[in-house]
C-alpha cells in the first residue's frame, strides 16, 4: 500500500478503517434534486417524466452556478416500496434522468443516486451505468423504521452485487442518523458508523433535525 493509500484511510475507535473514495479533501457541498412521482408508482401522472427531466437539468445547472460540488438525484414518489424491488418503468425513467444530469454537469461534479426506499442494488446499477459516482443508503446496516415501513439492510447481497457489476468506483454514502427514520436496535451512533465502515461504506451521513444535536453527533 502506498503512502497515499495509507493516508486516505481513517480509523474509527481503533476498530474499522474507511477508504473515503470521493469523500475526501475539502468540505463538499451537495444539493438535492427531487423528482416528481415516476411511472410505476401510485401518484404518477402523465408528463411527469418530461417535467422531472426538465427540472433535474435546471436544478443541476443552478447547483453548478451556485458553486456546489455535487448533487443527489432522489426519487420522491410520496409512497415507497421498501427494499430492492423497483418497477421497471420507474427504474428506466430514473436512469434517463440521472444520465441527463450527468451530461449537463462537468467531470468534477459529483452525481449521487438514491432510489427510495433503500433500493441500493438498483441505485448502484443506475450510478454505474449512467455516470453517477456515489449511492446514498438509508439502511446499509441494521434496520430502520421509516414512514414506508421497516427497511432491512442486506450488506452481503449488496457487496456481491457491487462485485458483480464492478462498481467499486461508485462510492457508498451511509445515512446513520436522519430526520426521516429511526434505528430499531438502539445502538450508539459510533457503533453504527463502525459497522457501516466494516461492510464497505466510503462515508457516513448525519442529518439530525436539531442543529446542536447534529453537531454533537458529528464531534463523536
Amino acid at each position: 500500500m502506498s503512502n497515499k493509500d495509507k493516508n486516505s484511510r481513517v480509523r474509527v475507535r481503533g476498530e474499522s478503517q474507511i477508504n473515503p473514495g470521493i469523500f475526501t479533501g475539502k468540505k463538499l457541498v451537495y444539493g438535492m434534486i427531487h423528482l416528481l412521482p415516476l411511472p410505476g408508482t401510485p401518484f404518477y401522472e402523465s408528463g411527469n417524466v418530461e417535467k422531472s427531466l426538465e427540472k433535474a437539468i435546471a436544478d443541476v445547472k443552478a447547483l453548478i452556478a451556485g458553486g456546489a460540488d455535487g448533487c443527489v438525484v432522489q426519487t420522491i414518489d410520496q409512497i415507497y416500496p421498501v427494499g430492492q424491488d423497483v418497477d421497471p418503468a420507474r427504474l428506466a425513467a430514473f436512469a434517463i434522468i440521472v444520465k441527463a444530469v450527468k451530461e449537463h454537469s462537468h467531470k468534477d461534479f459529483h452525481v449521487g443516486v438514491q432510489i427510495l426506499w433503500n433500493a441500493l442494488e438498483a441505485s448502484l446499477a443506475v450510478a454505474k451505468t449512467c455516470g453517477g459516482v456515489f449511492v446514498r443508503s438509508n439502511a446499509l446496516v441494521g434496520s430502520t423504521m421509516t414512514a414506508a415501513g421497516v427497511a432491512e439492510s442486506d450488506p452481503i447481497s449488496l457487496t456481491e452485487y457491487r462485485n458483480k457489476i464492478d462498481a467499486h468506483d461508485v462510492s457508498l454514502l451511509a445515512e446513520i442518523e436522519s430526520m426521516h427514520f429511526s434505528w430499531l436496535n438502539g445502538k450508539p451512533l459510533i457503533d453504527v458508523a463502525a459497522e457501516a465502515i466494516r461492510v464497505g461504506t466510503n462515508g457516513v451521513e448525519i442529518a439530525h433535525p436539531e442543529e446542536d444535536v447534529c453537531l454533537s453527533m458529528i464531534s463523536q
